[in-house]
């Protein structure tokens, strides 16, 4: 048996796919793809499957990885191709390599946010980051409780791209010792009485020393 690592893309109208759906979905193409995966054992066999940090439903991504266990070799082109066949055309997979690390690396995510649908929206931004505190509510298990993200979004870069649009770029704590969802930040301009539409691409999840998770 080998471990492999597939990386593929999210994006489009897949990004409204959520974490359960998406792990139906593979789970389904894998099987149409005829390829030789291993089933847990067990009353309800299923193919063992484990993602990385889950998506947040509306976000897209051009770097998310699976891992499956092979019970034999496949070469890389042949697998790609079976299994893009098998799944719907917003979500490609496009490359296949060893797990070097393990998921409990992660510990950051990059992503990048496209602001629009307000006027001046680079200067609205600017003047939220500018204060020395920006308290919105984190909903977790244990319930809503406020947290200060600003110091979240201290090194966050912004650009305008025209008068009604721009882009941020942000690196945020991410993994199973708990994240920051960007979303966040919309919710500050929305608690500011702003009603922004916002787009949010995750670029890659990064180990804590900054490096790209592989």
């Amino acid at each position: 048996m080998k471990n492999v690592r597939i990386w593929f893309s999210k994006t489009g109208a897949a990004c409204y796919i959520s974490h359960l759906d998406l792990t139906r979905c593979m789970s389904r193409a894998l099987r149409r793809a005829g390829l030789p995966v291993w089933y847990t054992e067990g009353f309800s066999p299923r193919i063992l499957m484990g993602f990385a940090v889950p998506l947040s439903l509306g976000f897209e991504s051009p770097r998310e990885s699976m891992d499956i266990r092979l019970l034999e070799e496949v070469p890389a082109e042949e697998l790609l191709k079976k299994l893009n066949d098998a799944l719907p055309p917003d979500i490609h997979a496009f490359d296949v390599t060893d797990p070097v690390q393990s998921v409990n690396n992660i510990a950051f995510a990059d992503y990048r946010m496209m602001f629009s649908g307000m006027k001046n929206p680079a200067e609205i931004l600017r003047g939220l980051l500018a204060q020395e505190k920006i308290e919105v509510m984190k909903h977790s298990k244990k319930g809503p409780k406020p947290v200060d993200i600003r110091p979240f979004f201290a090194k966050a870069s912004l650009e305008e791209t025209d008068a009604e649009s721009c882009e941020l770029r942000c690196v945020l704590p991410a993994g199973n010792n708990g994240g920051i969802n960007p979303m966040l930040l919309a919710e500050a301009l929305k608690n500011a009485g702003y009603t922004p539409r916002v787009h949010v691409e995750r670029r890659a999840l990064l180990d804590a020393n900054h490096e790209l998770f592989r």
